[in-house]
């Protein structure tokens, strides 16, 4: 039962993160930490399986796995009284969520809940509660049925949005996307503003709350981001709504003291095991493999959006050939006028074309990649306002995973992180005071957090030219020491990672190489640059610059060198 043993490697995985996690001492564990679990509509049939459902039969093997492993399901009071220091929480802490209220979460998931005594939250989509079935046709519970699990004093219900668990028009190329995390466009209109996204937020968050407290007699204090998608705006909105804890689809451990950013991971039966998650159990917390792209718009661009769209889809297949896991796309260009231009709309400086919300969105949905944008905050020639509204549009009118910022080679020094995990390192950047740090590295820190905002999760990469021998900054993610793209420098670069412990267990998956030059790498030069590096521990590799339109480096021929898909391949 592939469900079962996803569940295995998770719990057993998040048990290593909560005993050593957020930089705590061997031995020690944090009472706040717990994990969470979503699941979504659950079938008897595994024909009738979707991308995120469950089989009877695996949802059964995962009760089973709980109880008989002691595992403690527990409710959002028991979050709030940890996160305000009245309680700890026990060692295998699982909070137990379910989306979307399909009628399965009565007639499957309820049962067991009855049985095993163990609570539960259902997100409810108001709107689709209301007409009795979701898209597709899919039966949703009824208000009989939801008013009978809550009585049991065993299931919460939370707040799925009213009417927005859906997508919207997001750009002019008309790409649909997640309704809360996306500034809406229309033709005649353009973009709406920062009040009317507020207005028509606040409007659905409402109607959720006057929905379920006319049909269970009280209002949700949760809300589930429909798709996981959400903007800090939208939690502010929520807060002021009297909503206390919402709930993400971030795939790390849970913490009592960030009630309204708990993240969950996703189960579901037949669908590939996080990387995340495997990686935990296998006693590590980063990727395997990492292979950055760099791309600029412009190569795509074309006065013609037929053509554009022609050339995009062949970089797309281009960059699944290649196998890389992230592509970074320049949010800045020289314009024909030499002067910065914008590829995504602001009023900081000319915007050539707004293209790049529609190139990040399909590179992530159809490539399955990670975007980092690299945006040269700290060279434009704009003050430390400006800055923070250009940043803050970048992060508003694109879709991006992290930022890459060749500016600095480290915002702050060398420090403990714990084992490097995300969460760790974001916990540590989120805890540096801009106010104290040089100019360059504050305003670079001041634009990742203006984007952040817009795109909670966001992810820092650091590019320098030497590594310090003291290890990487905590502040970054990813640190990538530049080199020229040819064997014989690339291969001294990586001796001084060696020398200065770069390569070593404990630092190699938070570091790589960044191979940067006029043009692209040679395919030769390129697979053995690789193969020595990675002979020497390296994990993450990327290079500037790429040609996709021209296919250099061939992606066919280095694929078999460079690529980071493991087997069964990702795609």
């Amino acid at each position: 039962m592939r469900l079962m043993r996803t569940l295995s490697f998770v719990i057993a995985a998040l048990v290593l993160a909560a005993a050593s996690g957020r930089g705590a001492a061997p031995g020690a564990r944090d009472a706040r930490a717990f994990l969470g679990v979503v699941l979504h509509n659950v079938v008897d049939d595994r024909a009738q399986l979707e991308e995120d459902s469950t089989t009877t039969s695996d949802l059964v093997a995962f009760f089973e796995y709980l109880v008989s492993n002691g595992w403690h399901a527990i409710t959002l009071d028991d979050v709030d009284r940890a996160g305000r220091g009245e309680t700890t929480l026990p060692e295998k802490s699982i909070l137990i969520t379910m989306d979307d209220a399909n009628a399965s979460n009565y007639t499957r998931v309820y049962p067991l809940l009855l049985a095993t005594r163990m609570p539960a939250v259902v997100a409810a989509p108001g709107a689709w509660m209301v007409r009795g079935q979701g898209p597709g046709g899919e039966p949703m519970l009824t208000w009989a049925q939801a008013r009978e699990m809550q009585q049991s004093g065993l299931v919460e219900f939370a707040s799925h949005g009213y009417d927005l668990h859906g997508t919207i028009r997001g750009n002019p190329q008309e790409s649909q996307l997640p309704a809360f995390a996306f500034r809406m466009f229309d033709p005649a209109r353009g973009y709406e503003d920062d009040e009317a996204y507020r207005r028509r937020v606040g409007a659905d968050l409402q109607q959720s709350v006057a929905v379920m407290t006319r049909e269970l007699g009280r209002a949700p204090r949760a809300i589930a981001w429909p798709y996981g998608r959400y903007t800090q705006s939208a939690v502010e909105i929520a807060e002021t709504l009297g909503f206390r804890f919402a709930l993400t689809f971030d795939p790390e451990p849970a913490t009592a003291n960030r009630p309204l950013a708990i993240a969950r991971f996703s189960l579901s039966t037949g669908s590939p095991l996080p990387g995340l998650v495997e990686r935990l159990q296998l006693g590590e917390t980063l990727p395997r493999v990492q292979r950055f792209v760099r791309l600029r718009p412009s190569s795509l661009w074309r006065a013609d959006p037929a053509e554009t769209e022609r050339l995009l889809g062949a970089a797309i297949e281009r960059v699944r050939t290649l196998g890389a896991s992230a592509i970074v796309i320049d949010a800045v260009e020289p314009g024909p006028d030499g002067h910065p231009a914008a590829w995504f709309p602001t009023r900081a400086i000319p915007v050539r074309a707004d293209v790049y919300l529609r190139f990040a969105w399909q590179f992530q949905r159809r490539a399955g990649v990670l975007v980092y944008g690299r945006l040269p905050a700290a060279a434009l020639e704009i003050d430390d306002a400006e800055l923070e509204g250009i940043c803050r549009d970048f992060g508003i009118f694109t879709s991006v995973d992290g930022l890459l910022v060749e500016e600095v080679s480290a915002l702050v020094g060398p420090g403990d992180v714990g084992s490097g995990a995300r969460w760790e390192v974001a916990t540590a950047r989120r805890a540096i005071d801009a106010a104290q740090l040089p100019r360059r590295e504050r305003r670079v820190l001041t634009c990742f957090r203006a984007v952040q905002r817009e795109l909670p999760g966001l992810q820092l990469a650091l590019v320098t030219d030497t590594p310090d021998s003291r290890g990487p900054g905590v502040a970054a993610d990813l640190t990538l020491v530049r080199t020229a793209s040819d064997p014989g420098a690339a291969g001294r670069t990586i001796g001084k990672m060696v020398t200065a412990g770069w390569l070593s267990p404990r630092s190699a998956r938070r570091v790589g190489l960044w191979l940067d030059g006029e043009r692209p790498p040679a395919d030769r030069d390129l697979m053995a640059i690789t193969r020595r590096f990675q002979r020497e521990g390296g994990a993450a590799l990327g290079w500037s610059s790429d040609d996709p339109v021209g296919d250099r480096p061939t992606a066919a021929a280095v694929a078999p060198a460079v690529s980071s898909s493991v087997f069964p391949a990702k795609f």
